[in-house]
This record gives structure tokens, sequence and C-alpha cells, in this order.
């Protein structure tokens, strides 16, 4: 900054007894209320402290000596930048002396006191374009000050000031030089680490235990080796070095970090190893199960303790490449904490879903998607099952429709007033193979309890829910059963197709038989799952985990806390909107009473347009149902029954949203609908009937509001279909945003397009920015 044009007052130079005092208290204020500041120019919070203070002291010094053209500069720069915080009141005094002491010929520690003020403002500065911008402001409005203050100096502090800076120069180079042959070293190592480890976790579920106890191990060393190369004492003063600090800080953390987790993920998988089976001869060792809670507990803690760390490295001072790996590791230990904080949740759950502390007594139902509930299928047979202190025995099983008779004579209370609205029209207190009516399984578990009950006089403490997809994940584990009533034996390649399809063609003429093949494949299947070795925890959860996902297998219990703990893993399926969040789901339930459901294919495609600032969403669901099923040659159970003619699918649809509905057009036509308030958001029902061989096209206008802001959330729950739903989805703003991120979506054009998994739940995020 230039004096060139502005009248100056020679700078005072001869110290007085009278003004030296006062510039020292000045220069002394001005350095405490710096130490004060909340930033955070370095990696230590002491050597910030030292830096603000000694900034503080030197830019109230200069002020005293500066020029007026600065001084006045410094001044009017720091109260604009401040404004329309309360330190632009701060700011404004300092320009207001600057001007006065310009104009007068004040006492220099006003020249001093006014260049103070002006920058405890600027390093108070509110959040302005991106970041870096305010520390920019600050050093454009302080450079021309202490170059104005070091020209007024006499020559002999010049000197001393220019060795000074030469000496913290030279130093700055001795440490940036050490500091980056350590990063450099150490960079390697941690890419080296952090991929092994990465692989290691996704290739667990097929990898021998040997092999991913040796890759984590190999990961553990890498992190150990890098975290070495980091720790020499001439690596340390670089953390008081701005920017340099701040990765050579990551690289650390990041080192560490690594070091134990894959230290803890190796004698977790060592521990887990699968060479001890969980279950044998109908009895779960519940010893081995308590071995794992502390490794769980470990495991947890520790993830909990690096997603903080890492999360605290956040600073705009990281260059992109390395602020995008830390996202990621961020976003990956944001994942896997809560899953391992879950984990050790369920094991402390063990001992009171497995009866330790009492008899505890399930009841397991047998669903087929071949006619469809909204849950999933319809019951078709049930089994009971008691657990005592990890003992599991076969109480009895049974075909659904024997249980009708007498829950009919019983006429039993299914829900409460709002459920009998919407659900009494499926009459589950006469059928029990509705009970699977509505979408979530916590009410149709509900009904299934008390309708057990009242038709069998048995009081549950859970319920447990396979359809076909279900019951082959668990073959996979227990290997293939042997079905009598079926004359042939199934494994987890043949039973869903055996059970949706082939038993009806087999027993065409027979349906006593028909049902007698599933109670038998339920009881077969369960007394395998518990008479047979079982593998390893690890091995059981990657098996099964799909098909939890997928809404095949979930699991209940009436005891609320350990409701509460399953309900985290997500096998109790929860259904409906999360607060704040978008909702999709196309539900349908057969009202042919016939397995037409086998030929059922359904596609959606989701258009939403949301506005970051008001949080409002306008939406156009297109749904496309397509009948593949023949109009003849297949027995009436397939095709006929209800069905008329043959061959055409009559169902009740629904779709579950957020947002209210403005209209629905099927093929074209207004259609009314029945509209409900469940599950925190909207149903929509009509009957539908889709000849054979015909596809319809269904168009569903929707509007309403979610949370605003740059983040649009929609969570997408597909129902468990012998012919998984296709959910495909597009997210725009329209001209004032576009999309920039999406966790499930690829982004194009500024828009989120793409196909999200058929499973259960579905979170999809998608980030807006302004054009």
């Amino acid at each position: 900054m230039s004096d060139a044009g502005v009248v100056r007052r020679p700078p005072v130079t001869r110290k007085s007894t009278n003004t030296t005092p006062a510039i020292a208290a000045v220069v002394v204020l001005s350095a405490a209320a710096a130490f004060l500041a909340s930033s955070s120019p370095t990696a230590s919070r002491w050597v910030d402290f030292l830096l603000l203070a000694v900034a503080g002291a030197i830019v109230a010094l200069a002020a005293s000596r500066a020029g007026d053209a600065s001084l006045i500069w410094i001044g009017a720069v720091a109260t604009l930048a401040a404004a329309p915080s309360w330190w632009t009141i701060l700011a404004g005094a300092g320009f207001a002396l600057a001007l006065l002491s310009a104009a007068f010929r004040a006492p220099v520690w006003v020249r001093a006191l006014a260049g103070a003020l002006a920058f405890q403002a600027l390093l108070r500065l509110p959040p302005v374009g991106p970041f870096g911008a305010c520390s920019a402001i600050a050093v454009a409005a302080c450079l021309p000050l202490l170059i104005s203050g070091y020209r007024h100096c006499t020559s002999i502090n010049r000197r001393r000031w220019g060795i000074s800076i030469a000496a913290i120069l030279v130093v700055l180079v001795i440490i940036c030089s050490a500091a980056g042959i350590a990063t450099l070293r150490a960079a390697p190592q941690l890419t080296q680490g952090a991929d092994l480890a990465r692989n290691a976790v996704q290739k667990a579920p097929t990898d021998e235990a040997a092999v991913t106890v040796e890759k984590l191990r190999n990961a553990e060393r890498l992190f150990s080796q890098a975290q070495n190369s980091l720790q020499p004492w001439w690596v340390k003063p670089s953390l008081g070095v701005p920017i340099l600090g701040q990765h050579v800080r990551a690289a650390t953390v990041a080192a560490t970090a690594g070091e134990s987790l894959s230290s803890t993920a190796a004698a977790t998988a060592e521990k887990i190893d699968g060479s001890q089976s969980l279950v044998s001869n109908g009895q779960v060792d519940i010893s081995l199960l308590s071995s794992y809670r502390p490794i769980a507990e470990q495991a947890a803690q520790e993830l909990q303790t690096a997603k903080r760390e890492v999360s605290n490295l956040a600073s705009g001072w990281l260059l992109p490449p390395v602020r995008q790996q830390l996202t990621n590791l961020t976003d990956e230990l944001s994942s896997a904490a809560p899953a391992a904080a879950t984990t050790a949740k369920v094991l402390r759950s063990t001992d009171g879903i497995l009866g330790v502390n009492g008899p505890r007594t399930y009841l397991v139902l047998a669903t087929n998607p071949a006619e469809t509930r909204e849950l999933g299928g319809f019951v078709g047979g049930y089994v009971l099952i008691t657990v005592t202190n990890g003992r599991v025995e076969l109480l009895q099983s049974g075909k659904a429709s024997e249980l009708n008779e007498a829950l009919s004579a019983a006429a039993p209370k299914i829900g409460d007033a709002q459920f009998s609205n919407i659900y009494g029209r499926y009459q589950m207190d006469r059928y029990f193979n509705n009970v699977t009516a509505p979408a979530d399984f916590s009410l149709a578990a509900t009904a299934a309890r008390d309708g057990f009950a009242a038709a069998a006089g048995t009081q549950v403490d859970g319920v447990i829910l396979a359809d076909p997809a279900g019951v082959a994940a668990l073959l996979e584990l227990t290997g293939a059963v042997d079905v009598p009533a079926a004359e042939r034996t199934l494994d987890a390649k043949t039973v869903e197709q055996y059970l949706q399809a082939d038993q009806y063609v087999q027993f065409e003429q027979d349906s006593s038989g028909r049902t007698d093949v599933l109670v038998d494949v339920a009881r077969a299947v369960t007394e395998a799952l518990f008479n047979r070795p079982l593998p390893g925890p690890a091995k059981i959860v990657s098996t099964l985990a799909p098909a939890v996902r997928g809404g095949h297998l979930m699991l209940i219990s009436f005891d609320p806390q350990e409701q509460q703990t399953l309900a985290a893993t997500g096998v109790s399926g929860a259904f409906g909107t999360t607060p704040g969040h978008d909702f999709l789901s196309v539900r349908g339930f057969n009202a042919n009473a016939n397995k037409i459901d086998s030929f059922l294919h359904r596609s959606i495609n989701y258009s939403a347009e949301f506005d970051p600032r008001t949080g409002a969403v306008q939406a156009t669901a297109q749904v496309v149902i397509r009948n593949d099923a023949p109009s003849s040659g297949l027995p009436p159970i397939v095709i006929g029954n209800g069905s008329v003619p043959a061959g055409n699918n009559k169902m009740v649809l629904a779709v579950h949203s957020a947002l209210e509905l403005k209209g629905l057009l099927v093929d074209g036509v207004a259609t009314p609908v029945e509209t409900h308030e469940e599950f925190g958001g909207y149903s929509y029902r009509f009957i539908l009937e889709v000849p054979a061989g015909a596809t319809m096209n269904l168009s569903y206008q929707l509007a309403g509001r979610i949370n605003p802001g740059p983040e649009y959330r929609l969570d997408v729950s597909a129902q468990p279909m012998v012919n998984p739903d296709r959910y495909s989805l597009t997210v725009s703003d329209g001209e004032q945003f576009q999309a920039s991120t999406s966790n499930q979506l690829d982004i194009l054009k500024g828009e989120a397009t793409g196909v999200v998994p058929s499973q259960w739940r579905t979170p999809v995020e998608v980030t807006f920015r302004p054009n």
C-alpha cells in the first residue's frame, strides 16, 4: 500500500518517557487479546496462542511507527470486512482513531491502539467467500502496515528485524525439509496400509480367516511404519508451521488410527475364525458368544475414537486430495462405528434372546410372495420353537390355514381403530394367512402374536419371518434338506423355484399335499438350522446379511430393550418415513387368492424436483406393471381362483409417500384412491386389475415439503417380490441449484440419476449447490 498522495505527519521516532509506557501497554493488551482469538493457523494449539499473541504485539508496534495511509487502510479494510458482526464496532473505532491521528498530531500510542483494534477485528471476521478468504483479507490489510512500520524504524532496528526474519526463514526451510522427507516416506505406507485394510474387510466374507488376518497384520505393519516415519523429534516442530502442520498432523492421526484399527480387526478375525461352530445339535454355544463381547466392545470404542479424531482433522488448509481422503475415511468410520456399536449391543442382548434368563418361545412364519401381501407374501405355514439357555427345541408346526377355524371362533381384536380402518378388510381375525397385510413387520408380528395366542392358546416372545429367498440363505448354512412330502431334496439353489412355482404344478390336484410340503419344508429347515453344525458368526452374518437387507428374513422381540437393539441391525422390518425425508414404497396385496404374482413385474421411475431454499418437492412416480401370466395351461391355484378370466391379476396396489397425492392417472385416465395417514406419511390404495399378458402405466403426481437445505434425502423401501422391483430415480432442482454429489446416484448435467438396489430400505442422499 503506497503512501503517495497522502499528507503525512513525520512519524515520531524519539522515545518519550511519557509515551513509551503507553505504547508498551497497548502492545501487551493487543497480544493478550489476540491470544484469546479462536483462529487456528497451525496444528498446535499452543503454537497458535503464541503466534497470535506475537502477531498482535507486532501489529500494534508497527502501527505506532507506520505512516497514515497504511494505518487508515487497515482500519478501513477491517471495518468493511467485519460487517455485519459486532466486531465492526471495534474495527470502526480503530478506523476513526487512524483518521484522527492523520488529521491531528495524536500521540503514537493512539496510533498503536488504532492498529491493535483493527487487527483484533481481522482475527474474528465472519465467514465470507471460499475458505481462506478471511485470512487473505487479514494479510492484505496488515501487510502495508508492517512494511510501513519497518520502513519508519531506525536503521539499527531495521537491521535487527532483517536478521530476525532471515533466521526465521532459515529455520522454516529446515523444518519444512525435515517434515517433507518424513511425509514422503509415510505417504506410500499410509496408502498401501489403507488399501490392504479395505481389501481385507471387503473380502473377509469369502476369504479364509487366515488370509484376512494376514492382510490385516500387514496393514498394521504398514501403518506402524508410517507412524514411525512421523514420530522423530525433528518432525514435531512442523506442527507449528501453518498449512504444513495440518498435513503432518493428519498423516500422524491417520497412521495411529489405522494401526490401532488394523490390530483390533486382526485380533477379532483371529478370535472369530469360523473354526468353532456356533450351533451344534440344537445348542447355541453361549460361552462362545460371551467371549466375543469384549472384542466387540473394544472394536466399537476404537472406531468411535478414530471417528472423533479423524473428524477433528477437518481443515480447509488441507490440499484437496488429502481433504478428499480424509472425507472418505470419515464416511467409512461414520458407517462402521455405529455398526460396531450395534454389534456390541446385540451381543449384550443375546442372553435374553437365547433364553439364558428364562425360556423364550418364538413363532416362525413361512411366507410366499407368489401371493403377495404388503409385507411380502402370504403366510403359508408356521413353526413354534422354544429356546432355553441356548437349547432350541421345535414344539409344533402346521399350516397357517389350520389356525383359521379356531381364530374365527375366538374373534380376537387385532390392532387399534386406525389399524382396523385400514386393514380390517383383510379379516386378520379370521384368516391367519393375512397377518402380513401391513408393510411394517412390527404391526404384522403383533397381529401374528395376538392371532396365534387366540387360535393356539400360546403366548410367544417374538416372531421370525422367512420367505423362500430367506430359506435359501438358511440352506446355504445348513446344506440341502430332504422333504418327504415333496419327494425330493431341496437346497439353496432349488428351494425358491420349488416353493414359488413348482410345488403348485406338482400338487395341482392335491391341495392337502401342497400344504403338507410347506409345513415339511419349514420343519426340515428349522431342524437342520439347529441340529447341524453351523459355521462361526462371521460366516453366518455374511451369508444372511443379503437376505436381511432384502426383507426376506426378519426378527421381532417383544422385549422393548431387545427390540430397540434388533431394530438398529435392520432385521426388524421397520417401515415408514423419517421426519424431514422424502419416502417412496410401492406395495401390492394379491386379491385373487392364487399364486399369480410369480408373473408380476413392476418398475418405478421417480422424478423429484427439490428446492433447497424451502424444502418443497414436486415429484412424479411412474409405475409400470406387467403381467406375464398366461391365460391357460397352469393350475387354477396359480392363474385361476379369483382371477376372472384366468390369468388376470387383481390386486390392491398401495403407494406410500411422504408427499401429498395431487392426482393419479391409470393409462391416462384419472383414478380415485383411498388415502390414509400412516407410518409418518401417506398411503394411497386402489384396486387394479392387469389382464394376462398386459402392461399398465400409472402416473402419481405428488407434492409436499421436507427439510430445507442443501441435502435432499429420500428413503426407498422395496417390497420383497418373486421378481424384484426396479426403482430408478432422477433428482433435480431446476435452474437455481444443481446436484453435486450423491451416495447412490450418478451426477449428470446437474441432475442425480440412477437405479437403486431393490432392498428393504435404501437411503438416498443428494447434495445441491448453487449454479
